[in-house]
């Protein structure tokens, strides 16, 4: 440092303020560590203990990642008993996501990228009690499946028009059902035919995903028809009905 320089002290970025001390000064702390809700933030002391590496920082976030998504997080039995280890908190039952599957993710949500699961998982595959169908979320990249891919995947796939087999698959009770979520959604724009979002009635809104065990499944797996393999991530969606 040249002479006439003053220092500047490189773990708050303030000048030392002269004070009566065993050192003769010290930093002003920075305004947020006053509040009392914060009292736990505390500049450090240089001389005692050093800021974390970048190394040991992405270390530690790799740990809080796994205490999040991971079978050590005491949240990974939801309080009904599903199991959600390994499952973004935002795609957990209870979280404060507030989504419609008749219409597209909000940009609010479009924005997330974070990861479905813990495992970084490129394709996830969801049923549910509410529709007959197996959904596989990919991303044409291959890359990871994020959050916003699920909400967006789920809301392309129940767009899908509803197919002849399909309607002759539904018994009376689900085909009222379909009748009359066709009728009300000829209100709201130029309907032609069913489409898949029809199946729910009003129970349209996402209400979290939860993985499939033994015991919400016969073997704790999901039927599939011969050639289609099976996958690692495997949950079932749960739906509520819409407050509207």
């Amino acid at each position: 440092m040249a002479y006439g320089t003053p220092y500047i002290d490189p773990y708050t970025g303030y000048p030392p303020v002269q004070q009566s001390g065993r050192h003769g000064f010290t930093s002003p702390r920075p305004s947020f560590i006053s509040h009392g809700s914060y009292s736990s933030n505390r500049v450090r002391d240089r001389t005692r203990s050093p800021l974390p590496s970048p190394d040991r920082l992405r270390r530690r976030s790799d740990d809080q990642l796994a205490r999040t998504y991971g079978e050590s997080d005491p949240r990974h039995m939801d309080p009904r008993g599903m199991d959600v280890s390994g499952l973004n908190p935002r795609l957990m039952p209870g979280s404060d996501l507030e989504f419609d599957l008749y219409c597209a993710p909000p940009d609010s949500e479009r924005r997330r990228t974070g990861p479905a699961t813990a495992s970084n998982a490129t394709m996830i595959r969801i049923v549910s009690p509410e529709f007959p169908w197996v959904f596989d979320i990919s991303r044409q990249d291959a890359g990871t499946v994020t959050t916003n891919d699920v909400l967006n995947m789920l809301h392309q796939h129940l767009q899908s028009p509803l197919s002849d087999s399909e309607w002759v698959f539904a018994d009376e009770k689900q085909k009222s059902v379909l009748r009359k979520a066709y009728e009300a959604r000829r209100n709201d724009e130029h309907v032609t035919h069913l489409k898949r979002i029809d199946w729910l009635g009003k129970n349209t809104m996402f209400a979290g995903l939860h993985r499939v065990t033994e015991s919400n499944t016969k073997g704790g797996k999901i039927p599939l028809p011969p050639g289609r393999p099976s996958i690692a991530e495997n949950f079932i969606l749960e739906l509520s009905p819409t407050p509207y």
